[in-house]
């Protein structure tokens, strides 16, 4: 695993793939269709609006552990979005507390 090889720049960018991956797994398997998106804040958002408006009360519960989860951890997911451009365009050196 790339963090116990303490390459965590590649960690990070690898969690950012699999967390990316996984909600839009969800949002195909809700809507039939995987979105452009590469932000797991939008991601989490469009997932958010869909439960709540395709599914409407039947989710309630979910959505607003989606919401407090997004609320809560707003500035490890700007990292992690971060991660993503950053991997792409301009590599950066992680931390391990960053990963």
């Amino acid at each position: 695993m790339a963090s116990q090889n303490e390459d965590y720049d590649l960690a990070c960018f690898m969690y950012h793939q699999a967390s990316e991956l996984y909600l839009k797994a969800i949002l195909l398997r809700l809507t039939g269709h995987v979105p452009r998106i590469h932000s797991i804040r939008r991601l989490l958002a469009l997932l958010v609006k869909i439960l709540e408006e395709v599914f409407q009360q039947r989710f309630s519960d979910i959505v607003y552990l989606l919401k407090d989860f997004t609320s809560h951890y707003r500035s490890e997911l700007k990292l992690l979005e971060e991660v993503y451009v950053q991997a792409r365009y301009a590599p950066r050196r992680y931390s391990r507390e960053e990963c």
